[in-house]
């Protein structure tokens, strides 16, 4: 039956400068597989050796601001995205509005060692945030999103990266938002996928 069209790869024509189309040989084309259904085909290099313990220590920090925007706008909109739900999730998660992702001043050793006192100061700002910003202010609904990052991440690496492109989807189709995207989701998908546990 044959693959679906967006997995079937196009030939790209690249032409030296002042050749038209039709002139240029087959052998001087070059190939460039396009991107699968939509996502980039990310380079998934070894995260371990690019990044310290404490740099890893970090991304996981991060990675908890991100969820908790995640679950924050999963709650309000009840897993139906809405037009605001890029610019909730943007708002409500340090890294992408004040560009300051959690530094651990508590760590003691070991990438994936959270002492309660880090993983409170980790969820102060996104605390502060959802008390501040959206429509639904509640401590108690941020009290809910905190349970529900325990539950993503008891469940494993499968659901976090579901969270994290369905993340990725609602900001990709967002027309300001799009490059948090580009420079926080996709490499955290592929460094979940391949080097977190």
């Amino acid at each position: 039956m044959g693959s679906p069209p967006c997995l079937r790869p196009q030939p790209i024509p690249i032409y030296r400068e002042g050749e038209r189309g039709d002139a240029a040989p087959a052998a001087e084309r070059m190939f460039v597989p396009p991107f699968c259904c939509g996502y980039p085909q990310l380079n998934a290099s070894n995260f371990q050796d690019l990044a310290t313990e404490i740099q890893i220590h970090n991304l996981y920090l991060t990675l908890i601001t991100l969820l908790f925007s995640y679950m924050y706008d999963s709650r309000t909109s009840q897993h139906d995205p809405t037009s605001e739900s890029a610019w909730t999730i943007c708002n409500l998660t340090p890294s992408f509005t004040a560009l300051d992702p959690p530094l651990s001043s508590h760590y003691t050793g070991g990438c994936h060692v959270f002492s309660k006192d880090e993983l409170h100061e980790t969820l102060l700002p996104s605390y502060r945030r959802s008390l501040a910003f959206p429509l639904y202010r509640s401590f108690l609904l941020s009290e809910k999103c905190r349970e529900d990052i325990a539950s993503i991440l008891r469940k494993g690496k499968r659901t976090v990266v579901r969270c994290l492109l369905e993340m990725k989807y609602i900001l990709d189709h967002h027309e300001v938002y799009y490059i948090y995207s580009k420079f926080w989701l996709d490499d955290f998908c592929v460094w979940i996928q391949a080097d977190a546990r």
